[in-house]
């Protein structure tokens, strides 16, 4: 069985492609393509000058007493903060960023400076990491009936401290 292959292409002078910390990393950090600075309170769109190419979906079978069910997932990607800018220097991603499996421009960063002092990258400086994970990709229907669950409707809070 051949796993799918995430592909990146190099989309401006200066990049360079993302590659894990250690055999064990969840993710691919990704580089400063040029020099950044990022303003005390500031947050803009940084350029990672890299594209990704992820193809096919992945279908996972389930087997019941009866049938056999298989369900169609897709790669997607995740980008998160590198942990360490975070808490130790304010730096993160500003908002939640799914990278569509289809998407093949760019990857643009959306970083916030929440941080004490200017942070400059430095061409091949780590800014980011992307981690890619299997999502639903099959259809959604509507439904009269949901299946009970112990949580039930409970929401914000309502699993405790």
């Amino acid at each position: 069985m051949t796993l799918p292959l995430v592909r990146f292409k190099l989309m401006r002078p200066g990049a360079k492609l993302p590659t894990r910390g250690t055999d064990g990393s969840g993710a691919f950090d990704f580089f400063a393509p040029e020099r950044i600075t990022l303003q005390v309170n500031e947050k803009k769109l940084i350029p990672s000058g890299v594209a990704h190419d992820i193809t096919g979906n992945l279908w996972v079978t389930m087997r019941a007493p009866i049938n056999e069910f298989s369900f169609p997932f897709r790669l997607q990607g995740i980008l998160f903060d590198r942990s360490g800018l975070g808490s130790k220097k304010g730096i993160r991603i500003s908002f939640a960023s799914l990278i569509d499996n289809d998407y093949r421009g760019e990857i643009l960063l959306s970083i916030e400076n929440l941080g004490t002092e200017i942070m400059i990258w430095e061409p091949g400086d780590r800014l980011c990491q992307i981690a890619y994970v299997m999502t639903y990709a099959g259809d959604g229907v509507e439904t009269h009936n949901l299946t009970e669950t112990s949580r039930g409707v409970g929401g914000f809070g309502s699993t405790g401290r």
